[in-house]
């Protein structure tokens, strides 16, 4: 199924190319997620596309949207794990993670991605999977979800059947009560006009 475009250009360049960060990041990352859920995953050619999109920028959350809506490192981090490639999400995740580490100033990061990277650990049933993070989690969670992926992945190391789904409910992608017209709340920070943004640089996007 064809990809759709805006103006000639993909979702992420449209979100990236129209709006500030961090913005634009967390618009391409619902658009990611929304295609996704219409169409399928994404093929590789269509992934490393969005990947070279995902800049990091350690500038702080500015409001509610930019939390609750991942980060697009995040999203495609996911999507390359959907797609059946999980070492490339791993990949990216690790990649995200050093630079924020290097940035010594942006913690939420650092643990969106290790929370990311022990979702991912659960789904591919990874056992023994980096055992100090793992330990972090389980001694100091910063939340109920870090502290239900630290057991969860004990519960895994230890060799016990699970008796559900460990990873259920902690996908790090977008939440399913994330309301559509998010999208319409960051469309409207949008810099200018779509009609006056720029298309230099546009390309048909890579067939699925």
């Amino acid at each position: 199924m064809p990809r759709p475009t805006v103006g000639g250009r993909t979702p992420a360049e449209f979100a990236l190319g129209t709006i500030t960060h961090p913005d634009g990041d967390r618009l391409a990352s619902l658009l990611l997620e929304r295609i996704q859920q219409a169409s399928g995953p994404f093929s590789e050619r269509e992934l490393e596309s969005w990947e070279a999109a995902a800049v990091y920028d350690p500038s702080p959350d500015r409001d509610s949207l930019h939390r609750d809506i991942p980060p697009l490192g995040i999203a495609v981090a996911t999507a390359w794990y959907r797609a059946g490639l999980p070492l490339r999400a791993e990949q990216a995740l690790e990649r995200r993670r050093q630079a924020a580490v290097a940035a010594r100033a942006d913690d939420r990061s650092v643990e969106q991605c290790e929370t990311a990277l022990l979702w991912l650990a659960l789904r591919m049933r990874w056992r023994s999977y980096q055992p100090t993070l793992v330990g972090r989690f389980l001694d100091h969670p910063t939340s109920e979800r870090a502290r239900r992926l630290g057991r969860s992945l004990l519960v895994l190391a230890n060799g016990e059947p699970p008796t559900d789904d460990l990873a259920g409910g902690l996908d790090p992608a977008l939440p399913d009560d994330v309301h559509p017209l998010e999208i319409g709340a960051l469309l409207d920070r949008r810099a200018g006009p779509l009609a006056a943004s720029p298309r230099e640089g546009s390309r048909k996007p890579p067939d699925p």
